[in-house]
């Protein structure tokens, strides 16, 4: 049964050691299908992020993990989450007995310009009307004077999953919640930034905990950007790629198995 907790939803019984974050910044809820997935088996927990600042997300999912699961936890982070799931092993490894990434971005900035020049390549094949729309909403995002909703940010994410899926499943529900752009504006340029600056994949670099990665191949967030920089550090590291699969693998016809294989082996 599951009940929901402030910003906390509870899956399955305890002990509850299976945190799943979101990515986005500020995509609340996505998570879901894959808590529904592990409670059959496992306790989860899903925390909803609210600060908007860097630090404030990494404090406020260490008091969640603290409050509402059981130590030390399995992080599983999708996208950004696999970046927070990371700085939050870094500076709490009391509390982590693992994290796993799920579609993490790249750790080094050399691998950015090929994410966006995948994705670019990929948008001139999209519907005339799906690609002027994808356009419209970018040249609103790159303007500060105008209006950024959640609306927008929620259709961008949309318009943006048909560019990043191989196979998308026709039967997804979307999410009840709506993703939130203050979040999403205030955390990823602090999040880009130290990616930039080097100092994400610092942090990486000293987390004690196993670190795996599941990645989908067609993924346009490179698989080598999180292998190749961690593997060059110390971190006790793999790597598991999902054939035929974009960045939301557990939506992907071709994808979904193996990657619930791959996941209930990595916390069983």
């Amino acid at each position: 049964m599951e009940t929901k907790i402030g910003k906390v939803r509870e899956y399955g019984q305890r002990p509850r050691n299976i945190v799943l974050v979101h990515g986005g910044p500020g995509a609340w809820g996505e998570m879901r299908p894959v808590a529904l997935q592990l409670a059959k088996t496992n306790g989860v927990i899903e925390p909803f992020q609210t600060g908007i600042t860097l630090h404030s997300e990494i404090e406020e999912l260490r008091t969640q993990i603290e409050k509402y699961a059981d130590q030390p936890v399995i992080l599983v982070g999708f996208s950004w989450g696999a970046w927070l799931v990371g700085l939050v092993a870094a500076k709490y490894p009391e509390l982590v007995e693992k994290i796993i990434l799920v579609s993490s971005g790249p750790l080094d900035k050399r691998y950015v310009d090929q994410m966006r020049q995948t994705r670019k390549e990929r948008l001139e094949c999209l519907p005339a009307k799906e690609k002027g729309r994808m356009k419209e909403i970018e040249s609103i995002l790159k303007d500060d004077k105008k209006e950024k909703t959640d609306e927008i940010l929620n259709e961008y994410g949309s318009l943006m999953g048909m560019i990043d899926s191989y196979s998308r499943r026709s039967d997804i529900e979307p999410t009840t919640e709506r993703a939130q752009m203050e979040i999403y504006e205030r955390i990823w340029p602090e999040a880009d930034k130290m990616r930039r600056m080097g100092e994400l994949l610092a942090k990486f670099a000293t987390i004690k905990c196993p670190v795996v990665s599941i990645h989908g191949d067609y993924d346009p967030h490179p698989a080598d950007g999180v292998r190749i920089p961690l593997e060059h550090t110390d971190t006790n590291f793999k790597q598991i790629i999902i054939k035929r699969a974009g960045h939301k693998i557990w939506e992907e016809n071709y994808g979904e198995k193996p990657f619930y294989d791959a996941l209930f082996n990595e916390i069983s």
